[in-house]
């Protein structure tokens, strides 16, 4: 039952973080690579600073946390970074 939701989660973009016989967590989102949108916005005079503030906002990390119940039923938690 763990194997098909986790599988569900790697197509909808998810990454296996971690996974047991009755549990497994998945991550979204992808790091922002700070360093490349703070040289970009000092070369163009802080005109880059919206894209940067978006694609921060936009690219938000979380984890999508999958568990078996003691009564079989399978549990679907968001975990917000």
């Amino acid at each position: 039952m763990i194997d098909h939701a986790v599988r569900q989660e790697i197509a909808r973009g998810g990454r296996v973080e971690s996974q047991s016989a009755s549990s497994a967590t998945v991550a979204y989102g992808k790091p922002v690579n700070h360093v490349l949108h703070l040289l970009l916005t000092i070369l163009t005079c802080f005109l880059w600073s919206p894209v940067w503030a978006l694609v921060t906002v936009a690219n938000r990390p979380y984890r999508v946390l999958l568990s078996v119940a003691p009564d079989g039923q399978l549990v679907r938690m968001e975990v917000k970074a």
